[in-house]
């Protein structure tokens, strides 16, 4: 009973904090309970309906993309900020693509081109899996390796729940994979991208420097990128991945995405736990205004 208490305790703080479930507790209540009685009957992914006509597929322990199905939109403002921002013509780089969040949001809504990259077999399969039934195949180039600061391999673990896997920094036990891994500087191998999101859990200033060719190409606009604590299992700190990309040119800024109005700030956002740079605000503040709409539910854009 207790348990039980603390979960809905736990879930409806959570429910008040996303910007736009607070406003509809009820509704998203109603999505949750929905979603995890389908999803305990059915043994293969089940399809839910998501923003714009898109489609999701997930089965038990995908939290990384089942939340959209009573949240709405997860990440609510990056995943805003990157439809408001991208065009048709434009290519983005989805690093730890997972199960197909921000691809589906690029290729499915904007048009852009994708270049997703997920090093987990498994995990690879099913956003293979979600790509395909969203009809952008063609759109998305998928790659089934890791990225780092440098060519190789590295041992990565292997949970059920596929949002929480990363680089080991030495192999714990006989379910932790031996993965290729490739710099963003020779996945990309010249290619220029407007956005990229950089999703490692924890690995992210390993992967900065292995890109650090891609980052110095002023025809990437903006980095929407993990930054917390998960950074000091290898040694680093938030600050040093924020230097880093700082040192670029790039500035880390809040977006609203009812207004659509870029706030600059002057370190990462601690309020979040990812973290939007820009290389110009006057550029993308025109870009967001001109943006893409998001239908979220029936009755709710943004």
């Amino acid at each position: 009973m207790f348990k039980l208490l603390a979960k809905y305790k736990y879930i409806n703080k959570y429910f008040r904090r996303h910007p736009l479930a607070q406003h509809n507790l009820k509704k998203s209540w109603a999505y949750y309970l929905m979603y995890n009685v389908i999803i305990r009957i059915k043994n293969t992914p089940a399809k839910f309906k998501w923003v714009n006509g898109l489609n999701i597929y997930t089965q038990k322990g995908d939290s990384c993309l089942g939340g959209n199905v009573f949240l709405g939109l997860m990440e609510f403002h990056e995943s805003a900020f990157l439809v408001h921002f991208l065009k048709h013509s434009d290519l983005f780089v989805d690093v730890g693509a997972n199960l197909g969040h921000y691809t589906l949001l690029a290729s499915g809504i904007c048009g852009s081109r994708t270049i997703a990259i997920e090093p987990i077999p498994t995990t690879y399969k099913r956003l293979c899996y979600n790509i395909m039934k969203n009809n952008i195949r063609n759109m998305v180039d998928i790659r089934n390796v890791g990225v780092g600061e440098k060519d190789g391999e590295l041992v990565f673990s292997n949970f059920d729940n596929n949002a929480i896997n990363y680089v080991q920094e030495n192999a714990n036990n006989n379910s932790d994979l031996m993965v290729r891994v490739q710099t963003l500087n020779n996945i990309l191998n010249g290619k220029s991208p407007k956005v990229i999101k950089i999703d490692v859990e924890g690995y992210e200033l390993f992967t900065l420097k292995g890109a650090n060719k891609v980052l110095l190409n002023p025809d990437l606009k903006a980095i929407i990128i993990e930054i917390n604590g998960q950074c000091r299992r290898y040694g680093n700190t938030e600050e040093e991945v924020f230097r880093f990309i700082a040192s670029f040119g790039f500035i880390p800024v809040y977006y609203n995405s009812f207004t659509r109005k870029i706030n600059l700030l002057n370190n990462y956002n601690h309020d979040s736990d990812s973290t939007i740079f820009i290389r110009d605000l006057k550029a993308a503040t025109f870009r967001v205004k001109h943006g893409k709409k998001i239908q979220i539910w029936k009755n709710c854009y943004i």
